[in-house]
This record gives C-alpha cells, sequence and structure tokens, in this order.
C-alpha cells in the first residue's frame, strides 16, 4: 500500500510540472501559429519580448494599410464626391510611402502588406490578398510564413497606461508577488521615444499592441516613414541581440561551467 501510494504521487508530480512547462511557453509547432501577447501572469515581458523576437526573426511582418472605406462612403452618400476622392487620393499617397519604406528600410524580416479590411481573411487562412507595389491585390503572392505578427499606422498606446493596465489586472496591493513579478520587468520611460501619440506599432492576431522591452512602435513625423521604419527595423535587431543571442550565450556558458562542475565532481 505504501509502495502504491508512493507511484501516484509520484506520476501527480510529474503530470503537474508537465502541465505548469506548457502553461508558460509558446507552441510554434502548430500550423500558421500567429505570435501573440502571453498572459502577464505566466511570463514576464523581458521573456515575452524574447519568445517573440526569437520567432518573428524567422517569420514575417504584415503590413495594414487603411482604407478609410465608411468615411468615403459617407461623403458620397451626402453627393460630396469631391471631399471622397480627396480622402482616397490622401490615402493611397500616405499607403504608397509605407510600402515603399518598408520594402527599402525593413531588414529584420519578410514583410507582406494587406488592406486593413481584409485583416480577418488573412485570419482564417485566406492567403490572396497580399498587394504588390501597385497596391493592388495579387494573388500570385506566395506566403507560407507560419509565424506573423501585424504592424500599421495609428494611435499608439503609451507604455504607461499599459503599466497602469497590467497592474490593475493584479490588484491594487503594492507588496503582491504578482505585482512586484510585474513592476520588475517594467521600464519607467514609455515605448515610443518620440511624445506623439501616433506612430508605426506592431499587434497579435487580436491587434493587440506589443510593449517593451519588445521594441513595439516608433512615432512618425509629417508623414515621413522611411526613417521610422528604418530605425524600428534597427531597433528589432538590437534587442533580438540582447534578448535572444546573448541570451543564448549565457545559457551555453551556463551549462559549460555546470558541466565541468560534475566532471571535476566525479574525478574526487
Amino acid at each position: 500500500m505504501k509502495t502504491l501510494f508512493s507511484i501516484l504521487f509520484f506520476l501527480t508530480m510529474v503530470f503537474s510540472a508537465s502541465a505548469q512547462k506548457k502553461e508558460g511557453t509558446v507552441d510554434l509547432s502548430k500550423e500558421h501559429y500567429i505570435i501573440e501577447n502571453l498572459q502577464e501572469d505566466t511570463v514576464n515581458l523581458r521573456d515575452k519580448a524574447s519568445q517573440t523576437l526569437r520567432a518573428l526573426k524567422n517569420g514575417a511582418v504584415i503590413v495594414r494599410l487603411k482604407t478609410n472605406d465608411k468615411s468615403v462612403a459617407a461623403y458620397r452618400k451626402t453627393g460630396r464626391n469631391d471631399i471622397a476622392d480627396k480622402i482616397i487620393e490622401n490615402r493611397r499617397a500616405q499607403n504608397q510611402r509605407m510600402y515603399l519604406a518598408f520594402e527599402r528600410g525593413f531588414k529584420f524580416c519578410r514583410v507582406y502588406f494587406i488592406y486593413a479590411n481584409q485583416t480577418t481573411s488573412v485570419l482564417n487562412g485566406n492567403y490572396k490578398v497580399f498587394l504588390n507595389s501597385n497596391l493592388e491585390v495579387d494573388s500570385s503572392i506566395i506566403f507560407t510564413d507560419t509565424t506573423f505578427v501585424f504592424c500599421e499606422y495609428g494611435s499608439v498606446e503609451s507604455f504607461s497606461d499599459f503599466q497602469q493596465d497590467v497592474l490593475a489586472g493584479h490588484g491594487s496591493g503594492a507588496n503582491s508577488s504578482a505585482t512586484k513579478k510585474i513592476l520588475d520587468t517594467i521600464p519607467s520611460q514609455t515605448s515610443t521615444s518620440p511624445a506623439t501619440t501616433s506612430g508605426l506599432f506592431f499587434s497579435d492576431k487580436n491587434l493587440k499592441q506589443f510593449h517593451r522591452p519588445f521594441p513595439s512602435a516608433e512615432g512618425v513625423y509629417l508623414d515621413n516613414f522611411t526613417p521610422s521604419v528604418a530605425y524600428l527595423s534597427n531597433r528589432l535587431f538590437k534587442e533580438y541581440g540582447l534578448l535572444v543571442k546573448l541570451r543564448d550565450y549565457k545559457d551555453k556558458m551556463k551549462a559549460e561551467k555546470k558541466k565541468q562542475k560534475q566532471q571535476l565532481k566525479q574525478l574526487k
């Protein structure tokens, strides 16, 4: 009876440890896995950024270009076709600048373009909606990446707002273990370098913006996307070096030291 109890206890501990491991890791074996923000109470922001960068390096960014369809339709309904045409013209010019900026300056991973109103189609597995350099849907564009994030130009959520949302979800106790865990991973600066609410930002499948230390957003001035895209790409490379490559190197060194200690222990 005592032996049977020991076996049951051991099996319970094994299954419990296995479940905990799966809860805090990203399963990249699933087909067409879309990088998504993990729960703050299972993975801290630094680990989350590391996992996202590692997956994204061999994945893709899908840039969502806006169309202003609702505004255009509203003006046409009231007979103001001149305003509707102007909106279309201005938006197309902005989208063209964004396309060129990403094509020329974004080097971290592959990049594709869609109109924002086709986001649901992509999430449902329709990959015949990607745009060519003329901003036309081109069914010949082949998309085979299994990991990707979205990027778009719009209102950026400041990191201070995100910080308050996260802390609110963990209760008001300043000394609680959950609050300490979050505070340890949140820098005091905002997620964007310039003081602006508009910029380029990355988001997950729920269109929820990523946050630091992942290089989540960059401000854009006077619709000049070229320097912002290039800088955002360089920041991704920099953080990849720190959060992935350097981390892997440190882990490797720790493993080597542990191995050496075990070998010395065996010689004694």
